[in-house]
């Protein structure tokens, strides 16, 4: 029996809740117990969150930060109340999925796509203290306003730009959508009425206007004068490694080289979704198509994921030799990850148009790219490139067992064949196939991969130790000593040492307590390295030492 319009919404929004809540309980049990492990990140955030003045942020986060601030209220427990907030921000994005699902096709597939996005690889972020989960809210929201946002009604693009403000202040690289966003806004305003261009003008001069008083007024609410920013001193240092014109022209060729990291790894988890965005968006374009929602989706979601990989392939080329970490073969996924589920609706969007006989030339030749970049990553397990759960849990998820990732492959080139044949065919195979599979295997490698980290290591039981052993005025005259940073920060992330950097990096271990700072009064040494006691008041245990620095002769 056929549903009426009424009851089909009421199904929708009831199975939406449902799934909401029992993806929130999912993911306070699945991140129940686990010990951090992204540094550092987690300690970086942590600090500035909790324990600092807004203003001395590097990053200009301030609404992030501000939310989480909330965590102290939680003390020792303040990483399981962040992850509390992050499962609760991450699922309340799946209203805003839904509704824009819901303008382009049927309550089941606006379902499919939104359980899917919830339960895909990304929501690995919520484990850990870091603004990923609120900025995934953030960005839907963003997006739920600028496809909503009506040409005429001025009203709508003071809104989208309100929350672009908004989500620049969870993290700063909202910033980079501007570019894509302005293309959009200027081309629908464009194409809608018949070459309006101050139409377009209003509509861009509205959006920017809102952005900016967004940002900059709430960020001087919260942080002062310092909020005054737009990258902030970590980025900003960033952005001026690009140098002169020998430099640039080295960034670009290291920036091509990730970039292809980037496309082969799209190519691998959504082949389809890719070229279904790029048929679409470039039919809508240059054959101008009637902009109904799913032609100016497909256009928007062809901006913005373009522009963000482009970007995060520039920022992997600017910060090679940073750290000993960084690579050029380093995928950065999570820069641009929460934008996938705009491919999958591109794709979910055909089963909700009429399926006429179309020239199938440019599918099959965007299909044949396609598969080419699959089985050429198929062949060679992606190498170069350095998949990891930290920067790419989608790709990791995919790569980590050979026979999972094998299949997901060949499902992905099914659609395709099925995609180049008849449209709706392999759209149907990719959202009530391809799509699920590959985000329930890729997830559950993942979180196998996470559950690693259930069992503390020697910097979590330093830093736990210490914690229990000595109150907040002795951990704020604590000092860690070691020759590995991330260690160091792993070891802090619990202390709650309300200064940045208590750190003396010593990689030839000899520690002189003598050149310490007299208000400091015990040293946490990490490693195997045990500084001579000579009188002092010293716990060694397996990785780290805790040692009184003043003998009980001097006091």
């Amino acid at each position: 029996m056929k549903l009426s319009s009424s009851e089909q919404e009421k199904f929708g929004g009831y199975g939406l809740l449902v799934i909401m809540l029992l993806v929130f309980f999912g993911l306070l049990l699945k991140n129940a117990g686990l010990f951090p492990f992204i540094f550092g990140d987690e300690y970086t955030y942590s600090l500035h969150s909790r324990l600092l003045p807004l203003s001395e942020s590097p990053i200009p986060g301030y609404l992030y930060l501000a939310v989480y601030r909330l965590t102290n209220h939680c003390e020792v427990d303040f990483l399981g109340c962040a992850r509390t907030f992050n499962a609760f921000f991450f699922v309340c994005a799946a209203p805003f999925i839904y509704l824009i699902c819901r303008r382009m096709m049927a309550v089941l597939p606006a379902l499919c796509i939104a359980l899917c996005a919830l339960l895909a690889p990304i929501n690995a972020y919520t484990a850990h203290y870091m603004p990923e989960a609120l900025y995934f809210f953030g960005f839907w929201a963003f997006i739920w306003a600028l496809t909503r946002a009506r040409i005429e009604v001025w009203q709508d693009w003071l809104v989208a730009g309100l929350l672009l403000g908004c989500s620049s202040l969870i993290k700063p690289h909202s910033m980079l959508f501007i570019p894509a966003a302005t293309l959009y806004i200027g081309y629908v305003s464009i194409a809608g009425h018949q070459g309006r261009l101050l139409l377009a003008a209003r509509n861009l001069g509205l959006f920017f206007i809102a952005a900016a008083l967004a940002k900059f007024a709430l960020s001087y609410a919260l942080a002062g004068p310092a909020g005054l920013t737009l990258f902030g001193t970590s980025y900003n240092k960033i952005a001026s490694n690009a140098g002169g014109l020998e430099r640039v022209i080295q960034l670009t060729s290291l920036a091509l080289k990730s970039l292809q990291g980037h496309l082969l790894g799209i190519c691998l988890g959504m082949g389809l979704a890719l070229a279904a965005t790029v048929h679409l968006s470039i039919q809508t374009i240059f054959t101008r198509r009637p902009l109904g929602d799913a032609e100016k989706f497909a256009v928007l979601s062809a901006l913005i994921v373009a522009n963000l990989v482009l970007a995060t392939s520039l920022f992997s080329a600017t910060v090679i030799g940073v750290s000993p970490n960084e690579s050029i073969y380093r995928v950065h996924a999570r820069y641009y990850d929460f934008a996938f589920p705009m491919l999958w609706m591109v794709v979910a969007s055909v089963l909700s148009r009429v399926d006429v006989s179309a020239p199938r030339k440019w599918r099959a030749v965007l299909a044949v790219m396609v598969a080419a970049a699959i089985i050429y990553a198929l062949i060679n397990a992606m190498a170069p490139y350095e998949p990891s759960i930290i920067d790419s849990p989608e790709l990791e998820g995919l790569l980590f067992d050979k026979t999972s990732f094998y299949l997901i492959a060949a499902a992905g080139l099914l659609t395709l064949v099925a995609w180049v044949y008849r449209q709706r065919a392999g759209a149907t195979l990719f959202v009530y196939l391809a799509l699920p599979l590959t985000v329930i295997v890729s997830s559950y490698w993942v979180t196998q991969e996470q559950r690693i980290h259930l069992t503390p290591t020697p910097l979590d039981r330093a830093g736990t130790f210490t914690r229990q052993y000595l109150d907040e005025q002795q951990r704020a005259a604590t000092v860690l000593v070691g020759a590995d940073m991330g260690a160091l920060m792993n070891a802090a992330f619990y202390l709650s040492i309300p200064r940045p950097w208590p750190f003396l990096i010593a990689r030839d271990i000899a520690y002189d307590f003598q050149g310490l700072a007299p208000e400091l009064e015990w040293m946490l040494s990490i490693g195997d390295y045990v500084p001579p006691a000579d009188g002092r008041l010293q716990m060694r245990m397996p990785g780290f030492t805790l040692t009184k620095i003043h003998p009980a002769s001097e006091q």
